[in-house]
Formats: structure tokens, sequence, C-alpha cells
């Protein structure tokens, strides 16, 4: 099993937001409840 996680250009990510839904993203898929 593999997961790869990529970001969109940082210049363009407002208040760091997409970083944090990379984040909520894996931490859910490595089991984590985030909702």
């Amino acid at each position: 099993c593999s997961l790869e996680v990529v970001e969109v250009n940082p210049v363009l990510d407002i208040r760091n937001e997409t970083a944090e839904i990379a984040v909520d993203l894996v931490l859910s898929a490595l089991g984590k409840r985030i909702l």
C-alpha cells in the first residue's frame, strides 16, 4: 500500500489551507478520525 501527497503551488495557497487539508487527509488515511 502506498500514499502520495502533493500540494498546490505554495504561492497560490491562501493561509496555508491546502497544506492543512493535506495533513488532515493523511491523518485520516492513517486511521485518525477527523470528522
